[in-house]
């Protein structure tokens, strides 16, 4: 605060060639001094407010504030990120070491958690960037209000934030910190963002259990991360040996996925949807899989992500759904009957204005009945309702291609929203299906389910049963439709016709 000394007004009128306006930024007092340089040195300088005289100033007193106000300024920009004012990587870094030595010194754990947002690419390809910058605004003040004092939260660049959780006892710790960043993500978003739904992946690493180095425990909550958008997104996961990939390795992959079709290393198995009542072979859902010529035989939660980030979706979509359309028509020339083949639809999909065009170019070369196709989408993905989305799935639609909610029961979607899509079915989570006939929750949720698909007139299907007693509770509340190991396994395409010619063993030769 500049402190005023008493001066005759007319001695302003001889310093005229510098006079401090209140309105002015430390930067621009500065440059107005600088420039003076070459003037008779004042001992006090006027100041005025909005061209109001108010007093002088000591020229000792303006250098002083200059020095300080600029420490501050240039300390800000060191070390805080200025979109967010959450400390940034330098600062960051700083409290890890100290976190890492304290916990080497005494009996001390504490967590590190990547947290990375679900789909964030998406929001700023449809909403542009200015949007998907008040979001990770938002996202820092409910991180924030997530966290106890003790713990610290930093924005590492993009969509990336990083916490220290401190004083962690047990995984019970961890699970309530993380459900209150999940609860608080999901929380109503505010004018103009009411579109976008926020969710996270987060990889937790402990210390000292899983390393003791900054070095080594970003590696491996960066593992876990990823480890948590392969599982499905949207939950956290703690470091183990089985997610434990370098980050070398990950970028290998990343390249490599991205010429993965060109290679010929993709494939697809196939997977039943058995009636619970007939036992009868309603369709089947093509399973994307990766035959890495060094890593063997690679599940989607492996490298899923890493082909969005490297943006190689779109190609191994496209690819997908070309290779289960050819599948479908080789059963048909040996004698099965044209089965329902269902595929995942990729958020690049459902936001692409190419998308209806390139399906329908691959049903006229293929001469395939667009009615016997099938797309699945997420229940978060149908949740960021965009118009393009829409009018994807409208068109789809009119062409007489189903259109399925995966994952359906994890409440994502409104009921209003739902009766707004051209949904033909609903896919009940495996979480819920998961020993459904044990858990009074899960039954209310199952049974809340079907009423809503009987009340839409909606397919219900459920995934993931592994258990004659999960089956026969699906059945009891009016879900006839699954699929699951219990029922058949996936398969090659030439396996499956093995295996469907050995349920139905009158289907004649080929």
């Amino acid at each position: 605060m500049v402190q005023f000394v008493d001066s005759p007004v007319t001695e302003i009128m001889e310093l005229g060639y510098l006079i401090i306006d209140l309105q002015h930024s430390v930067a621009e007092v500065a440059e107005k001094v600088i420039h003076c340089a070459d003037q008779p040195c004042p001992v006090d300088i006027p100041v005025v407010d909005r061209g109001i005289y108010l007093g002088l100033v000591s020229l000792r007193e303006v250098l002083r504030q200059i020095i300080e106000r600029s420490r501050d300024d240039l300390y800000y920009l060191a070390y805080f990120d200025p979109l967010t004012n959450l400390p940034n990587r330098a600062l960051f870094n700083d409290r890890l070491e100290q976190a890492c030595h304290r916990a080497s010194r005494a009996e001390f754990c504490f967590a590190l958690a990547f947290v990375d947002l679900d789909y964030f690419k998406q929001i700023n390809d449809v909403h542009g960037h200015h949007i998907g910058d008040q979001v990770l605004q938002l996202v820092s003040q409910r991180l924030q209000a997530s966290l106890r004092e003790s713990d610290t939260v930093a924005r590492l660049a993009g969509d990336e934030f990083v916490l220290i959780l401190s004083n962690i006892r047990d995984a019970t710790d961890i699970a309530r910190i993380t459900d209150n960043i999940r609860t608080n993500l999901l929380q109503a978003m505010p004018e103009g963002l009411e579109t976008i739904s926020l969710s996270a992946s987060i990889g937790i690493a402990l210390c000292p259990l899983d390393d003791t180095t900054p070095h080594g425990l970003m590696l491996k909550a960066d593992a876990a991360m990823y480890e948590a958008k392969g599982l499905g997104r949207n939950r956290h996961a703690l470091y183990s040996v089985d997610c434990r990939v370098p980050a070398d390795l990950r970028q290998s992959l990343a390249r490599h996925i991205s010429k993965a079709v060109d290679y010929d290393e993709l494939t697809l198995v196939y997977q039943p949807v058995i009636s619970l009542q007939t036992n009868e072979i309603i369709s089947v859902e093509a399973l994307l899989r990766w035959r890495h010529p060094d890593l063997g035989l690679m599940m989607p939660s492996k490298f899923l992500a890493l082909a969005e980030s490297a943006g190689a979706m779109d190609h191994i979509s496209n690819w997908v759904i070309a290779s289960a359309c050819q599948q479908q028509q080789r059963w048909v020339a040996l004698g099965l009957p044209m089965l329902r083949v269902s595929v995942n639809l990729a958020p690049v999909h459902y936001r692409s204005e190419e998308f209806c065009d390139t399906v329908e170019r691959v049903f006229s070369d293929h001469g395939v009945d667009p009615r016997h196709l099938e797309f699945e989408a997420t229940e978060k993905m149908l949740k960021a309702e965009t118009r393009q989305g829409l009018k994807n799935l409208t068109r789809l639609h009119e062409l007489g291609v189903g259109i399925g909610v995966d994952d359906f029961g994890l409440g994502f979607c409104r009921l209003e929203h739902l009766r707004r899509l051209p949904v033909s079915h609903l896919k009940i989570d495996g979480s819920i299906v998961r020993n459904v006939h044990a858990s009074r929750t899960s039954i209310a949720l199952l049974q809340t389910i079907t009423r809503i698909a009987d009340h839409l007139q909606l397919r219900l299907i459920a995934e993931a049963v592994e258990s004659r007693d999960e089956a026969e509770c699906l059945l009891t509340h009016q879900c006839h439709v699954a699929q699951g190991h219990i029922f058949g396994q996936p398969q090659t395409g030439e396996q499956f016709e093995h295996w469907y010619r050995n349920v139905h063993p009158d289907l004649p030769l080929q």
